[in-house]
């Protein structure tokens, strides 16, 4: 079972983000569905298998952390081959509250045999560039600048089943927490 834990967005915030963006049909860029945009705590692969999936809620469940605010920064990309292939949005703030969430709650799975992969880096996954066109493309979105212009308070954590499909992935949500 390929899974994830993340902060959702709220739906005004996903609308937001979205609309914000644009990109010709014929870009080389596929944007990410509106209902997918979350930013990633830890991504869990197969960690968890379906036969411990209501021991793995419970372990969740005994998880605490404050609320924070998170406020969305510049655009980036992750690169494959030295060219972009992942366009992004970072945080302006927020980011220091996500890492100490992220190691709080891996050091609660890990204690538990779950592990989760090491890499961080706080985003939201706006597009991916499919094809050679998508690099002219992206040029536009990576001079966009969210700083000072879209917040919100983190107020719940996700774990998240995503199933791979061609034509992108579909995301089912296994369990929802309050942070508190």
């Amino acid at each position: 079972m390929r899974s994830f834990l993340a902060i959702p967005l709220p739906d005004y915030i996903k609308k937001e983000v979205y609309e914000s963006v644009t990109f010709s049909n014929d870009s080389g860029i596929k944007k990410t569905n509106l209902e997918n945009l979350h930013i990633t705590i830890a991504f869990l692969g197969d960690c968890v298998k379906k036969e411990q999936k209501e021991e793995f809620i419970n372990l969740l469940k005994s998880f605490s952390f404050e609320p924070f605010v998170i406020s969305l920064g510049k655009a980036g990309s992750f690169s494959r081959k030295g060219k972009p292939s992942i366009l992004w949005i970072g945080l302006e703030k927020g980011e220091k509250e996500l890492f100490f969430l992220r190691e709080k709650i891996t050091s609660l799975i890990s204690g538990s045999g779950f592990v989760c992969d090491d890499k961080f880096h706080p985003h939201i996954t706006l597009a991916r560039i499919n094809s050679e066109r998508g690099l002219n493309s992206a040029s536009d979105f990576l001079s966009k600048d969210f700083s000072g212009k879209i917040s919100f308070n983190a107020e719940k954590f996700v774990w998240i089943e995503s199933m791979l499909y061609s034509r992108g992935p579909i995301y089912r949500e296994l369990f929802c927490g309050e942070l508190k």
